[in-house]
């Protein structure tokens, strides 16, 4: 018979957090489980210590694979899970004990394609920060299409990453939703769920946090690249696109909000870099040259939940104000933000 959950568990360079979170999903008090270890081409000791968890515990296996990034490795553990449900887990991460018993039992009580849990965020000075969300449960198209729009909002209400949660496999084989890669898009997680969303009918969040996502050392280092630009406006297409070929177009307003986010981020970044005026001055001029800034900024405009300081900084993308962008970010961020 099948296992109930297949656990798909990326492996690369991680020697120091991997059996800490093997032990985890080992010790989950669902025993009915599958664990896919991926070496994603992994140049550590983890590919041995992969082998040495499968020799010890009948329910792992082990893909071993070349290097590829992140969706890569979990889409080569789709291609072998065998289980009613899946779920992700990154390998520096862990879960309670309890997760995937409590995870099926709501997906089973309410057939439901998707269920979404909280998670704790573990900072490196040993502080952490739990973050739940209101429970919910979505019957139906437009309730579904609400759930999306509030992931699309990016304000905390929705959890983004798919780590938080378990997809009934059927969904995700019969419409071959798979991980883009990374390196293309800022947010593979996001456009993963936004892919199988809309085809789902059947999703709930409960308010509980049973995923502990670990902020180590050199684990999120944000440091602006050039090709982060196109990768943003290619999300928000991607994402628009297929909202649109899914009857839902009325909500693509979403992911130009998203989008708008998305590069308040990466100008943070740029504008407050050691890079100098010239070079910032270019990247600011290529963020601007993007065609659908108007279409954003008459769309968002009227969106009420749109704070002040991004109509501001729609006004000055609009209008190719460089250099008051500039002194926009270094007064807000630098002085108002402290």
């Amino acid at each position: 018979m099948s296992p109930k959950v297949s656990i798909i568990v990326p492996v690369y360079k991680v020697e120091k957090y991997l059996k800490r979170c093997v032990d985890s999903l080992v010790g989950q008090t669902l025993k009915d489980i599958e664990i896919i270890l991926v070496d994603d081409g992994s140049p550590d000791g983890c590919p041995k210590m992969c082998d040495d968890f499968a020799a010890a515990d009948s329910r792992i296996k082990v893909v071993h694979k070349p290097n590829g990034g992140l969706g890569s490795a979990r889409n080569a553990g789709l291609e072998v899970a065998q289980g009613e449900y899946v779920a992700f887990v990154d390998s520096d991460d862990y879960v309670l004990a309890e997760t995937y018993a409590t995870l099926v039992a709501e997906a089973d009580k309410h057939n439901l394609d998707a269920v979404f849990n909280g998670y704790t965020y573990h900072y490196p000075d040993g502080s952490r920060d739990e973050r739940i969300c209101k429970q919910m449960l979505c019957i139906g198209r437009n309730e579904v299409k609400s759930y999306i729009s509030g992931l699309l909002a990016n304000d905390g209400s929705v959890v983004v990453s798919v780590c938080m949660g378990i997809y009934r496999a059927t969904v995700v084989r019969d419409y071959a939703v798979r991980f883009l890669s990374e390196r293309e898009y800022l947010s593979e997680d996001i456009l993963f769920n936004v892919h199988l969303l809309v085809k789902c009918n059947r999703v709930a969040r409960l308010s509980k946090s049973f995923y502990n996502y670990c902020c180590n050392e050199g684990s999120l280092t944000q440091t602006f690249k050039e090709s982060k630009i196109e990768c943003n406006f290619r999300l928000y297409e991607t994402i628009s696109k297929c909202l649109t070929e899914n009857g839902m177009a009325d909500i693509t307003v979403m992911a130009k909000s998203l989008m708008l986010d998305y590069t308040v981020w990466l100008m943070k970044m740029l504008l407050l870099s050691e890079k100098s005026y010239t070079e910032k001055r270019r990247l600011c001029n290529e963020i601007f040259d993007y065609h659908e800034w108007g279409n954003v900024a008459k769309a968002l405009y009227s969106l009420p939940s749109v704070k002040p300081a991004k109509r501001m900084l729609l006004f000055l993308i609009t209008h190719k104000m460089v250099f008051s962008s500039y002194l926009f970010f270094n007064v807000f961020y630098r002085l108002l933000k402290r």
